[in-house]
């Protein structure tokens, strides 16, 4: 999503505006407010932004930068409270699950939301600490750029600016190089969540909306290796390769040459996606051929509809509002809830399990629709199968005629 990258990427920048000017912290505090406002997944996003200007503010002003920008954001919110619609908890449950595949918010209470998300995250969150950051970097990872220069990059842009302090003549303490350390910190804090979502297998369009916070890191990284690579040659050239002078700059390198050295030791594969990422993607070029626009599209995932551009069809389980009721029965409580008999798009995946009382139900549904309704298209790939198909309007009863 455009704008929830770009909400993301004036949080950020706002936040370091604020940190560099503390006095305009009230003004850029409510350019970060009304970039939180955006999206459910940014409003967690103004405690990083506050980290963020008080890292980058100088330690005399940080109190004073973090302060303006947090007295916005507290009146900021009062108004938004007061003359907008904020989602609710259990609206807030319901979005996170629907962003889960296989977890849909109509089959779960509020209270069983942390129940599965921990359920899918704990069992692969080491598999999340390894993939998110790569995940992330590779999002805003330039054409062509080598695997193993962006995670240099990332890495050294955490240090940021303060890596060619070590080369500077004259530099009282090499800890001088951490300077920077809590600037990049916070700015990695804006995607704390990056583990989380790639533990969880959550869609990728919810990664690349973090795509400016690494971004960010690729470029202070990269212009913290050019500017320590010029600074090597200047001190060269006017030393004329002097023992003293190569011997300074090899010392102060040291901190750099750990850095390429261990970096390639932690064998970050270059992030390649799975089954399901590849045939969900073919599944959408699927939908766009077999289901024209405009028409409601039933699915276990709804990041198909959101990226196909359809209404999404997301229906409560029907035995909860009519015990006992027949396939038959239900799909035609669905239609009338998804354009009111109208045709409806419907997308059977074998192997995506959902919550609950909710996947016996889908798997009884899907099956009575093949049985009665042929595939158009059917998509195969390893562990991950798609069909595709395009339920016909129902038929208007016929008009009774009195004489």
């Amino acid at each position: 999503d455009i704008g929830v990258g770009a909400a993301v990427a004036l949080i950020a920048a706002a936040a370091l505006a604020a940190g560099r000017w503390p006095k305009a912290a009230p003004v850029l505090g409510i350019a970060v407010c009304a970039a939180v406002l955006t999206h459910y997944t940014t409003l967690p996003l103004w405690l990083p932004a506050l980290l963020l200007a008080a890292a980058a503010a100088v330690p005399g002003q940080r109190w004073r930068a973090a302060g303006g920008l947090s007295i916005s954001l507290l009146l900021c919110g009062l108004l938004a409270h007061h003359f907008l619609r904020l989602p609710t908890g259990h609206e807030l449950i319901g979005v996170v699950l629907d962003g889960l595949p296989g977890a849909n918010s109509g089959a779960a209470r509020p209270g069983d939301a942390l129940a599965i998300i921990a359920d899918r995250a704990l069992p692969s969150l080491w598999v999340g600490l390894r993939d998110g950051p790569a995940l992330l970097l590779n999002a805003a990872r330039p054409c062509h750029a080598p695997w193993g220069l962006v995670l240099l990059a990332g890495g050294v842009g955490l240090l940021g600016r303060g890596l060619p302090t070590l080369l500077w003549p004259g530099t009282k303490s090499r800890w001088a190089a951490l300077s920077s350390l809590p600037v990049g910190l916070a700015l990695a804090s804006l995607a704390a969540s990056a583990p989380l979502l790639s533990a969880v297998q959550a869609p990728e369009r919810y990664l690349d909306n973090l795509a400016p916070v690494s971004a960010l890191l690729l470029a202070a990284g990269c212009g913290a290796i050019g500017l320590a690579l010029g600074i090597v040659g200047a001190l060269l050239l006017s030393s004329r390769f002097s023992p003293g002078a190569i011997g300074r700059i090899t010392e102060a390198s040291l901190p750099f040459a750990v850095v390429v050295l261990v970096l390639p030791c932690l064998a970050w594969p270059t992030p390649m996606p799975d089954d399901t990422a590849v045939g969900l993607y073919l599944a959408e070029n699927a939908i766009r051929r077999q289901v024209p626009d405009g028409i409601f599209l039933a699915s276990p995932a709804g990041e198909l509809a959101v990226a196909t551009g359809h209404p999404w069809c997301s229906w409560p389980l029907c035995s909860a509002e009519a015990p006992g009721a027949d396939p038959e029965a239900c799909l035609d409580r669905i239609r009338q809830a998804c354009g009111q008999g109208q045709a409806l798009g419907w997308v059977t995946l074998p192997g995506w399990k959902l919550a609950g009382a909710q996947d016996t139900e889908q798997r009884a549904l899907d099956q009575w629709i093949a049985d009665e309704q042929p595939a158009l298209q059917v998509i195969e790939l390893g562990s991950f199968q798609a069909q595709i198909r395009l339920l016909p309007a129902e038929k208007p009863p016929a008009a009774s005629t009195t004489r």
